[in-house]
């Protein structure tokens, strides 16, 4: 199963950025694509599925723009709101079918840690918004990891793993969320050398088979986005890392 997450860094659809971004993600022939900071067209052009989410802005934003897109070749079935967590910022949630089987996919943007709500008179303390996230996205998981299939967890996380810096209570909270996941894409990433901030996390029944970062840079070395994309081949077999 070939996965794909990549922060499209608020591109429109229209712009070279996206359509040299779309034109790498076809050459891996994903099953299923996450984007985060994009437009509600950004994929179009791929016939298949998506579900978007528009979230809470820190800044300034077009109507169009969507803080999470996921894209299926197959259509999605059981979609939920996760209204705790988009109450936050922007999530998706629903099971469709891959080459291993049905599949949950959670959609995240995890609020950077400087994130505050646009237009608010007093800004919101350094990391209180992304802590708010997972305080939201933890029972969440746990309740999708209870029942029904296998659970991919896809997107912008805000946090290399293992975190590097920021304060302990966010990097505890950060572990406890994703305690019972295996964060594939950790450490450097392969063709890349450098660690990520942009993830996939599996339940059990799932591992990796591959991990392939896709550079930020055009062939001339002009910079897509200000992330590289990340490509994840799955296969079945995986174990529950921490019980």
């Amino acid at each position: 199963m070939r996965i794909l997450t990549w922060n499209f860094a608020r591109h429109a659809p229209a712009s070279w950025q996206a359509d040299a971004m779309v034109a790498r993600i076809g050459e891996q022939s994903p099953d299923m694509v996450c984007l985060t900071e994009a437009h509600e067209a950004s994929l179009a052009a791929m016939p298949g599925h998506t579900l978007s989410s528009r979230g809470a802005y820190w800044s300034a934003s077009a109507e169009s723009e969507r803080k999470v897109l996921a894209w299926s070749k197959a259509p999605w079935t059981d979609v939920q709101e996760l209204t705790a967590v988009s109450a936050i910022s922007g999530v998706v949630c629903g099971i469709t079918e891959g080459p291993l089987g049905p599949v949950r996919v959670v959609g995240v943007c995890i609020p950077y840690h400087m994130a505050s709500p646009y237009g608010a008179e007093e800004r919101a303390k350094p990391w209180s918004i992304h802590m708010a996230y997972l305080d939201a996205l933890g029972p969440a998981l746990h309740a999708l990891r209870e029942s029904g299939p296998p659970v991919l967890v896809i997107g912008d996380f805000n946090q290399r793993v293992p975190s590097e810096w920021g304060l302990h209570e966010v990097r505890a909270k950060f572990d406890h969320t994703f305690a019972h996941f295996d964060i594939v894409t950790r450490g450097d990433v392969p063709a890349i050398g450098e660690p990520s901030i942009d993830h996939i996390a599996v339940t059990r029944e799932l591992r990796a088979k591959q991990v392939v970062g896709l550079p930020r840079f055009d062939a001339e070395g002009k910079p897509l986005s200000d992330h590289f994309g990340v490509f994840v081949e799955l296969e079945s077999g995986g174990v529950q890392i921490f019980d």
